[in-house]
């Protein structure tokens, strides 16, 4: 029978027990009403693809990205996060985080994931932007910067 020991370096109790011992930080998500994230195009939506460090590459701390990131290098590090949709990582990290219905919007955690794509924790999230010109082909580019895009736009799309 093999063991484990739970409190060696790079495993998930070795963090949290480190992030334990620093202050909270308080971090500002925007509301889903106030989030440009609604305005993502549904192929936006559909071709995220998300990679994140490995848990011992995570730099410590304790607030909601620390531990948003945290989440995510499990993701990566058991194989779910390559091949999981967008829809889904933004559903289960706001089923974490905050009370949700399974499947619907998720929008709090698209806010999230935009917000954690800002961050200098090491998760980047890419996207295929939609074209400026209508018969050019789809932009490969970070979040944050089709954020940056659709807050600076003069005309919004309602959702």
């Amino acid at each position: 029978m093999t063991t484990f020991n739970l409190n060696s370096p790079g495993t998930l109790p070795a963090y949290w027990d480190a992030s334990a011992t620093l202050p909270f930080q308080q971090v500002e998500i925007p509301s889903p009403l106030h989030s440009p994230t609604r305005w993502l195009s549904p192929t936006e939506r559909a071709t995220v693809k998300i990679s994140a460090p490995t848990p011992d590459e995570v730099r410590p701390g304790f607030s909601i990205l620390h531990e948003a990131a945290v989440r995510l290098s499990t993701f990566q590090t058991r194989g779910i996060l390559p091949y999981a949709s967008g829809h889904w990582v933004a559903d289960a990290l706001q089923r974490v985080f905050w009370s949700s219905h399974p499947g619907r919007h998720a929008r709090r955690g698209w806010s999230l994931l935009a917000v954690l794509d800002e961050s200098e924790l090491g998760v980047e999230i890419w996207i295929s932007g939609e074209t400026l010109d209508p018969a050019g082909p789809f932009r490969r580019m970070r979040l944050r910067a089709r954020i940056a895009e659709l807050e600076t736009a003069p005309f919004r799309r309602p959702r």
